[in-house]
């Protein structure tokens, strides 16, 4: 898969952020692969249309104004609580030779004939979690439910082939998706739905990461 590229501009920690934000740029850090974290900022817009086309699971090509491109994925995206504003962005460097851990959405292809009768798909898994090395990462895993005929069938991870240069982590007698009576779905939506985590990249050496940022918020 190609990589997105994006250009950004190197940040001093004590800019304070706000004052960033109102310029139309999103202040970030990159971190990772036993690097110093690297303050950052860049053009809203530009941002928003480079994490369109790469999610959380295509690697970035950002390059620093004045310095080194780095290759990245986008570890997480925060967004203010009133207006969904992007107000932060961590990037996760990555090493082209190591295996990264990350998701990979799932994309339901097809016509399942048990919906045509009036039945309802009950999907368990959005995404499925991954390892592979940077160069092997695809955008999205495609399932196809056509083969869902009937109340009872199911599509489990074990039924998924695993890409070339990808392995599958989560347990493979995990459901994905099956068909159910509509009056089994309502009272599935009643008890309520089990959320899903957002595409996350490797933590390694992680856990000191944001410590800075935290700091000037």
């Amino acid at each position: 898969m190609e990589n997105v590229a994006l250009n950004v501009q190197p940040r001093k920690l004590e800019d304070d952020a706000r004052s960033i934000r109102k310029l139309n740029l999103i202040p970030a850090v990159v971190y990772g692969s036993g690097s110093k974290n690297q303050h950052l900022q860049m053009d809203y817009q530009t941002f928003r249309r480079a994490f369109e086309k790469a999610t959380y699971s295509t690697i970035m090509d950002i390059t620093i104004e004045g310095g080194e491109t780095l290759h990245v994925l986008v570890h997480d995206v925060q967004y203010h609580p009133v207006s969904d504003d992007i107000v932060h962005v961590d990037f996760y460097k990555v090493d082209m030779k190591k295996k990264v851990t990350t998701h990979l959405a799932l994309d339901f292809t097809g016509v399942s004939q048990a919906v045509k009768e009036g039945n309802v798909l009950n999907t368990s898994k959005q995404e499925l979690q991954i390892s592979c090395l940077p160069g092997d990462l695809i955008h999205n895993i495609e399932i196809d439910i056509s083969v869902l005929e009937k109340v009872g069938d199911s599509i489990q991870v074990s039924d998924v082939p695993a890409p070339k240069g990808i392995e599958i982590l989560d347990a493979p007698e995990d459901t994905i998706i099956s068909v159910v009576e509509p009056r089994i779905a309502e009272e599935t939506e009643t008890e309520g739905t089990l959320d899903t985590e957002d595409g996350e990249a490797p933590t390694e050496g992680e856990e000191n990461a944001q410590d800075d940022e935290k700091k000037e918020e």
